[in-house]
């Protein structure tokens, strides 16, 4: 019996008793290893902390970059194909504005006739050939 008590006083010289918010004792491990792992895993827990809230932060920035991305390259394609239209409307109207011209002219109006309308001048006999191909 007497060999127990002495281990239990042993056993008893580890543990510092540390008052807790209430002003009772609370048993802790005075043993090095126990005591040294704990700053260690409080470190790890707030570094894997920051660092999720960092992914989560650098997550939330990205979204908003590549919808405006993507907004942009619509946009460009949007553009690229109105100046396709762009330059098809400018030659349509330069042709307009060359027959307008052409319209005024009255020697090209008298080939016009003469030639989709088969308008003759007073006197004139108009003939028509088919085109001769060997």
């Amino acid at each position: 019996m007497q060999q127990s008590k002495t281990n239990n006083h042993r056993n008893n010289e580890k543990i510092v008793y540390l008052p807790n918010q209430r002003g009772q004792h609370r048993n802790v491990s005075a043993d090095p290893a126990e005591v040294n792992n704990k700053p260690k895993k409080a470190f790890k827990m707030q570094t894997l902390g920051v660092l999720a809230v960092g992914i989560i932060g650098v997550t939330l920035a990205t979204v908003p970059l590549v919808q405006a991305y993507l907004e942009s390259d619509a946009l460009t394609q949007e553009l690229a194909t109105a100046k396709e239209l762009e330059k098809e409307a400018m030659q349509e109207n330069i042709q307009a504005q060359e027959e307008y011209k052409h319209m005024q002219d009255p020697e090209y109006l008298a080939d016009v006739a003469r030639r989709d309308y088969y308008y003759s001048k007073p006197g004139e006999i108009i003939f028509e050939f088919e085109d001769y191909q060997e």
